[in-house]
């Protein structure tokens, strides 16, 4: 498959940005101001006229003032006594914090929703900024293999020729480089290095991040250095991790199956996604190793991203904690799943061990 077909990061940037850019609404007000008018139900009176809002973000309004989103849920029939007892904090509360950040969306028909309701000190790390960061640290043959941009949050996974590395019998694989960002401050700014087979674009991540930022104040030249320095450690980690794909290819496997249990198990796969690693395993003719096993059930993890739905967040801890489990293995050798001796459920994790007499878990 190699890299045909992939865009260059430069090509692709003006869409990009388009998609970052999107119909934002942010602005400041005041804690106080947002209470007194709100109008029950998710609906608030602004100035340009009635706005709604999404429940996390009422939520997180309504905790500024001591009042839990359970207890204003409980009268959702009841806007006029909503509205009461959302003053009634006010009053108790003061005006608390003197701004909030109110982030946004306008929809084709001007209809404004507010999505995050943030305290003056969060600084949102904008998408925008993160890709053009990007674009001044990255070497001018980087290529785009995955993107998702929303108006809010960004998932990137980026390559460039150079980060190649032979794997043997297994092929070659190409260092990536994963940024992720959420501007609602949900997860951090991050990019962290991983390691793509050429053939099928399986991917196992690093956890440890090459560079990770809190939504804090960040000059962009001090991003543009950041992003720079950690592009520059990239292959070297990539290269650790082909190391060790290599020394699976040698490490053998005497129940394929046992282990795909393990790995659903261990990794809590979906159903779809551990139908799809067999599937893989039968369809490639692969080899009862370490590798190859690996290889499969990051195959399976990578179908959570191309549904109606994508699960980016769930398939990277899954291509995450993939790596620690072939690791595991490559120390322990073959691994159990273990299951309760009173109703056979597998449990949680490889490692739990269970007292057969008083079933508990140690």
């Amino acid at each position: 498959m190699g890299m045909q077909g992939l865009k260059l990061f430069d090509d692709v940037y003006p869409s990009m940005i388009t998609q970052a850019g999107g119909d934002k609404i942010d602005q400041t007000t005041t804690v106080g101001d947002m209470i007194k008018g709100y109008s029950g139900g998710h609906k608030f009176q602004a100035e340009s006229g009635p706005v709604a809002i999404e429940h996390g973000a009422l939520a997180s309004l309504f905790k500024m003032v001591g009042l839990d989103i359970g207890v204003v849920d409980a009268f959702s029939s009841h806007p006029d006594i909503q509205q009461r007892m959302a003053l009634a904090k006010l009053d108790d509360a003061g005006t608390g914090p003197n701004e909030i950040l109110l982030h946004g969306r306008q929809d084709m028909n001007g209809v404004v929703t507010y999505e995050a309701v943030l305290s003056d000190e969060y600084t949102p790390i904008s998408n925008v900024q993160v890709l053009y960061s990007l674009r001044e640290a990255l070497p001018d043959n980087a290529v785009v293999h995955r993107a998702r941009i929303t108006t809010r949050e960004l998932w990137l996974r980026i390559i460039t020729p150079e980060w190649q590395h032979d794997l043997g019998g297994g092929g070659n694989a190409y260092t990536a480089m994963i940024v992720n960002n959420d501007e609602l401050g949900r997860r951090k700014f991050s990019v962290r290095a991983a390691l793509t087979k050429v053939s099928c674009w399986n991917y196992f991540l690093v956890e440890e991040p090459i560079f990770e930022h809190a939504h804090r104040f960040l000059l962009p030249g001090d991003m543009i250095k950041a992003i720079g320095d950690g592009v520059s450690k990239l292959n070297d980690v990539g290269a650790t991790v082909a190391e060790k794909m290599r020394i699976w290819q040698e490490i053998p496997v005497s129940d394929v199956q046992h282990m795909f249990k393990v790995a659903s198990t261990e990794l809590k796969l979906p159903a779809y996604a551990e139908k799809s690693t067999g599937d893989w395993w039968r369809e490639n003719g692969a080899v009862p190793t370490l590798f190859w096993v690996m290889q499969a059930i990051s195959y399976g993890a990578s179908r959570m991203t191309e549904r109606k739905v994508p699960m980016w967040d769930r398939r990277e801890n899954i291509e995450t904690q993939s790596l620690h489990l072939g690791e595991s293995f490559e120390t322990t050798g073959e691994m159990k799943v273990h299951s309760c001796p009173r109703c056979n459920r597998p449990l949680d994790t490889y490692t739990d061990v269970v007292d057969a007499v008083s079933y508990e878990i140690t």
